[in-house]
């Protein structure tokens, strides 16, 4: 059966999804995000990697620790993680010029991953074997991470917005 006036032709709405269906398609090789270009990547992963090295090298001569008394290998283990995150996040923060939360959530987000991995490759599967049980106890205390870097992230910011004052130098020794 055969209907009178029926056209082959796409609809101007159809044709516009399509066009741009088919350009997304085809720049598939977009440049990455700039968190993860050239030296703003590098710098987020080798602060997340100097960020676990303490907590390695603790992990490694606390491990009698490990085998009498777990809870407080996983304490000095957490409050490592927490200084060294703290401590490199500040310095992340303080170098650029605008710190943003998003920077915050970049950072723990990504370092997370790090210590995640990392950890699972030396005490797991490495030469500081451990039950996968304590792992992943120690993987839920690695929450910190991100905790730390979003709030420092929103308070650099917050200060930043709200316009806080410099401290002023402090007039050194002796002229006080």
């Amino acid at each position: 059966m055969i209907i009178p006036h029926q056209t082959t032709e796409t609809p101007k709405s159809l044709r516009t999804v399509n066009a741009a269906a088919m350009s997304s398609a085809t720049d598939s090789h977009e440049a990455p995000p700039a968190f993860l270009r050239g030296r703003e990547g590098l710098r987020l992963v080798s602060f997340g990697i100097l960020s676990w090295l303490p907590v390695f090298a603790v992990g490694t001569a606390l491990q009698a620790w490990r085998q009498v008394d777990f809870p407080l290998f996983q304490a000095a283990l957490v409050l490592t993680t927490a200084s060294t995150v703290t401590f490199f996040a500040a310095a992340d923060l303080q170098e650029r010029r605008t710190a943003t939360l998003r920077r915050g959530v970049l950072a723990g987000l990504i370092w997370y991953g790090m210590h995640a991995l990392l950890g699972a490759m030396a005490f797991v599967g490495g030469p500081l074997e451990m039950p996968i049980a304590h792992f992943r106890t120690l993987l839920v205390c690695l929450f910190l991470i991100p905790t730390i870097t979003v709030g420092m992230g929103h308070m650099a910011r917050s200060t930043e917005t709200q316009g806080a004052p410099k401290r002023p130098p402090s007039p050194g020794p002796g002229l006080r």
